[in-house]
């Protein structure tokens, strides 16, 4: 399956740390994203001279896509691609199932990244990117299944070790918890917790 183009890990940083946050908090999720943009009026004061002078070009700032839907009426899932294996050797990927369904009854939403949190109980984490680069958001639309591509269907990923090479570097009991930032994606990496929403978690173990 081909890969998407952007970068497949963030080290144990800002966002990783805001999954942690965001898993423990449980915090109220903020539904508006992004602010108005209000540009300033410009006024000529009139002059002894008749003249005409133009206004100047104003160029307004991009605007970003922005949800109209409720983020909270998004479910999402991560499966292992073998449910009944629960426990890897050392040196080997695990293989999972990312899902985001958005209801009929719920407007398009909108999220700049989505990944996985890999997280090592003893000290450690990581997260993998799944979408992200390469669009500041991605658009999930009224009844669809994401994240591929937004609104492309459930993604499958091999995630790997916290040294992002392949396949699990040690052995331990590792979290892997599905988390979606509802930002763009510029912004995900700084976001506050309550711009991100943690999913299905699942612990698996390495020996």
């Amino acid at each position: 399956m081909p890969r998407p183009p952007f970068p497949r890990s963030w080290p144990a940083s800002a966002v990783t740390a805001v999954v942690i946050a965001a898993l423990i908090t449980g915090l109220a999720w903020a539904q508006d994203l992004i602010a108005p943009i209000y540009l300033p009026a410009v006024y000529f004061e009139a002059t002894h001279t008749p003249t005409i002078t133009p206004s100047p070009t104003i160029t307004p700032s991009p605007t970003l896509t922005q949800a109209v839907g409720t983020v909270d009426k998004v479910q999402g899932t991560l499966a292992l691609c073998n449910p009944g294996k629960t426990t890897y050797g050392v040196g080997e990927n695990v293989c999972v199932v990312e899902t985001l369904f958005n209801p009929g009854d719920n407007g398009r939403v909108s999220f700049g990244l989505a990944g996985v949190a890999v997280i090592k109980f003893g000290g450690g984490d990581r997260f993998q990117t799944s979408w992200g680069e390469g669009h500041e958001f991605w658009d999930l639309c009224s009844g669809c299944t994401g994240p591929m591509n937004g609104s492309g269907g459930a993604w499958t990923d091999n995630v790997r070790g916290l040294d992002n090479n392949e396949g699990f570097e040690a052995p331990g009991t590792y979290q892997l918890t599905f988390a979606v930032c509802y930002t763009n994606f510029s912004a995900c990496s700084s976001a506050p917790s309550n711009l991100w929403r943690t999913y299905t978690s699942i612990v698996i173990t390495v020996q």
